[in-house]
């Protein structure tokens, strides 16, 4: 079977909540509004980061899923990638990653600017 057609598995990345907690401490100011409670990290653990492809990827849970559902974005991260990166690194992926959640609309995303929120 092509690795492609492998179904991913996935592994919650605890460590990513914990960033996120402390970025949004840290900077109420910016990232006013998220919810780290609502926000949940998963790595990919069978599969090769494809070449090209972002580091991480949002996926929003839909209502009527969201009423049972702790959560309204699910960030989705390649493990191996994950890994790789030293902390400074991760902190710096989470405040990207969080630079691209609604802070008016939970459960909605902000597209990229020209610059991906820099």
């Amino acid at each position: 079977m092509p690795i492609s057609q492998i179904k991913p598995e996935y592994e919650t990345i605890k460590e990513f909540r914990t960033i996120v907690d402390k970025l949004v401490k840290k900077y109420p100011d910016v990232l006013e509004g998220i919810d780290p409670g609502t926000i949940t990290c998963v790595g990919v653990t069978n599969k090769e980061q494809k070449e090209g492809k972002p580091l991480w990827e949002i996926r929003t849970v839909p209502f009527p899923i969201r009423l049972d559902c702790p959560f309204d974005y699910y960030i989705v991260v390649n493990m191996k990638e994950w890994d790789s990166l030293n902390v400074k690194h991760r902190a710096l992926l989470a405040f990207d990653v969080l630079c691209s959640l609604s802070r008016e609309e939970p459960g909605k995303t902000v597209p990229f600017d020209l610059k991906d929120h820099s």
